[in-house]
């Protein structure tokens, strides 16, 4: 919601407009300028949804690349601290409102050993449920499809490392738009998919363009699948 209202000020996403203004310049004023109008929004759109989805569990996918409004680019970065107040507020302000909302928080695959670290700490603030990313199935264990040992961020950019440090379990999805990439998920084995849920990841969605046999992967592969993360 802070993406919406920041693309309904002036702010798109930085690759839609990187050489102006943008989420990574101006997203943390915006925050600032307008934080109990944020926090407001969620609660309201929490109470509506719970108006008429009162029984099962409903997801929600908080801010992607929220780690942006502490980044240097932005006019006036905030703190982790901060960060992780807002992270607080934003989700007493859903669960508040629905008890039965399932609250993650996202992690973005580009960040450095320390950012990672950094963020995660700051979030302890925070009631959430579950991590959510963008990221690949057939580079394991590592979340995106350039990661290796002696990448920049190896040390921090696995599944397993997000799943120990947070205690928390992990949705993964494949991106939208320009940066959708094809599933590489259906197409693994039984027990690469096993480690993948040993290490936190319970669900994947495909979310461009799964092959015309999708269905009869997955059904030839959920009765091989581990029912149970550590």
């Amino acid at each position: 919601m802070i993406g919406y209202y920041g693309h309904a000020n002036g702010l798109p996403d930085q690759n839609n407009n990187p050489n102006g203004a943008n989420l990574s310049t101006g997203g943390a004023n915006l925050i600032r300028n307008n934080r109990a109008k944020i926090i407001s929004m969620y609660q309201s759109y929490a109470q509506q949804t719970y108006a008429v989805w009162k029984t099962k569990p409903l997801v929600w996918l908080l801010e992607g690349d929220f780690i942006q409004y502490t980044a240097s680019t932005q006019a006036n970065p905030l703190s982790y601290t901060e960060l992780g107040q807002l992270a607080a507020d934003i989700t007493c302000a859903i669960k508040g409102a629905m008890p039965n909302a399932v609250v993650a928080i996202d992690h973005s695959s580009w960040n450095s050993n320390d950012q990672t670290v950094s963020f995660w700490n700051a979030m302890h603030a925070a009631y959430y449920d579950l991590i959510w990313t963008t990221g690949v199935g057939d580079n394991p264990p590592y979340i995106e499809s350039a990661g290796a040992p002696g990448y920049y961020n190896a040390a921090t950019a696995t599944y397993a490392y997000l799943h120990q440090l947070t205690g928390k379990n992990i949705f993964v999805d494949t991106s939208y738009g320009a940066s959708a990439m094809s599933d590489s998920w259906s197409n693994q084995t039984a027990s690469v998919l096993n480690m993948h849920i040993g290490n936190g990841v319970i669900g994947i969605n495909v979310s461009n363009d799964p092959p015309s046999n999708y269905q009869t992967l997955i059904t030839t592969l959920e009765p091989m699948l581990s029912t149970t993360c550590h």
